[in-house]
């Protein structure tokens, strides 16, 4: 009938919206956890290290400087943004050294 037929398809929209609340609250979250990066200064690019693997390092354009810092404006960068590098670069420090005490043992 009718009536059921409206009553499913209230149904399965309203799973459907259930579904995309549940995917903002994970896509919300996985940006609160992981923010993206700042955007560099002008002339800088991000490039993959070849001598590093699974690093990356930056290359200003026009004068060749290499850095393994992001080049980004201080004014840009919020207290909760410098938390959240302060926090990342410890924890891949850790990771660093981890990797040294590794290769020292092989």
């Amino acid at each position: 009938t009718a009536t059921n037929q409206t009553a499913e398809l209230i149904s399965s929209i309203s799973k459907e919206i259930a579904k995309v609340e549940d995917d903002s609250l994970n896509i919300s979250k996985m940006l609160k956890d992981s923010p993206p990066p700042l955007p560099l200064l002008p002339g800088w690019i991000m490039r993959t290290s070849r001598s590093q693997p699974g690093y990356v390092y930056y290359l200003h354009q026009v004068t060749g400087e290499c850095r393994w810092d992001a080049p980004v404006q201080m004014s840009m960068i919020s207290n909760q943004a410098l938390e959240a590098v302060a926090k990342a670069a410890a924890a891949v420090t850790k990771q660093q050294q981890q990797q040294q005490k590794g290769k020292q043992l092989a």
